[in-house]
């Protein structure tokens, strides 16, 4: 018996799909802060059990949300929270903007990006 295997798809067992997530944690209904992860379980974890950096106080927050991204390209992901950060400026992440880069890419970049992921 022969199997043609072009009309199989081929599995790699090291091969992951590339997949992140872009996470906003509420109070109540404001947005106190913005991450990405590739791991949101885990990272969530995290949340809840550590402190803040700036100000050594847990973060509070009641809600979270998300969106997945798939195979997406590393500094977009990155630029897009950047983007976010810079112009929701929630209480527990706003210090950690690279101005520079923002200042760089100019108001309509940053908009278009956010607007890619998430439409108006």
């Amino acid at each position: 018996m022969k199997i043609d295997f072009s009309k199989l798809s081929e599995f790699f067992l090291n091969k992951k799909e590339k997949k992140s997530f872009i996470y906003f944690l509420l109070d109540k209904d404001k947005i106190v802060y913005i991450g990405i992860s590739s791991k949101m379980e885990q990272r969530m974890r995290t949340h809840k059990s550590t402190t803040d950096f700036f100000t050594g106080k847990k973060k509070i927050f009641t809600k979270i949300f998300y969106l997945e991204i798939n195979n997406f390209d590393d500094f977009e992901i990155k630029l897009l929270e950047q983007c976010l950060i810079y112009e929701i400026k929630p209480k527990y992440n706003a210090k950690r903007i690279h101005f520079k880069i923002l200042n760089r890419i100019g108001e309509k970049s940053r908009k278009e990006l956010i607007n890619k992921y998430f439409p108006q």
